[in-house]
């Protein structure tokens, strides 16, 4: 299979993070870098809109108009257009909020449990697994949510131990697991709750057509940065 190209992930891991002014439950050591405009909503009003690059501010609701990057310290995140997403801190636990759209990660080290929460259910993993040929040393995978169903995928450098209803599955390279709200046909049963049981292999035109989405993220983190570079600090403005 031909390597997937995390270049935005990589760009993100070599920034180097600045305090600036944000909200008063930004995540610690975080960064998010818009392609066109990220709109903040918390109890389902838009509160904000950031243009600039921006801290990312604890549990609101994050709609990305054009691709957005976000660099933590234990994750690296991609959110294709129109996503929406959160993420939150609790219990030692980092909580990926995927509603709508697809937004890739990349992992190389696990401090905490993660947990991949969708409208449909919600799966965790609390270890990964490099592959010691990963060339960016890095599990690179996506998490997808529609309205009836969503999925978590592993798209290369190594292995990632899901936790869910039906025990412990772990995804390898073009892998991916499916929450169901609804049948999903072939490929086994959906599952409703807290997860599904689908494990299923991606095939090479679904992996080509994920990998297309990574390959145009990957080429907008340096056009963002350098845009930021040189229009100084962002500010919100009000919606």
């Amino acid at each position: 299979m031909k390597k997937m190209n995390f270049g935005l992930l990589l760009a993100l891991s070599m920034i180097f993070i600045v305090s600036t002014t944000g909200f008063a439950a930004d995540l610690s050591n975080s960064r998010m870098m818009p392609e066109n405009k990220v709109i903040v909503s918390q109890d389902g009003k838009a509160i904000a809109e950031y243009t600039k690059e921006m801290p990312v501010p604890e549990g609101a609701l994050l709609t990305c108009q054009g691709k957005c990057a976000v660099k933590l310290d234990d994750v690296l995140l991609v959110a294709e257009d129109q996503s929406q997403f959160s993420i939150d801190t609790k219990n030692n636990q980092r909580v990926l909020n995927v509603q709508k759209g697809t937004v890739y990660f990349g992992l190389s080290k696990m401090p905490r449990t993660v947990v991949f929460l969708t409208p449909v259910g919600v799966v965790s993993a609390d270890k990964v697994f490099i592959n010691a040929s990963s060339g960016n040393n890095m599990l690179e995978g996506y998490v997808k949510s529609s309205g009836t169903s969503s999925e978590v995928g592993v798209l290369g450098g190594g292995s990632l131990p899901l936790n869910t209803s039906d025990g412990v599955k772990v995804l390898k390279p073009g892998q991916r697991f499916l929450l169901a709200q609804a049948d999903m046909g072939s490929g086994g049963s959906g599952g409703g709750g807290n997860g599904g049981s689908n494990l299923g292999g991606l095939s090479n035109g679904q992996i080509a057509g994920i990998g297309v989405g990574v390959v145009a993220a990957g080429g907008i983190g340096y056009a963002i940065k350098r845009n930021n570079d040189d229009d100084g600090d962002g500010s919100p403005s009000n919606p």
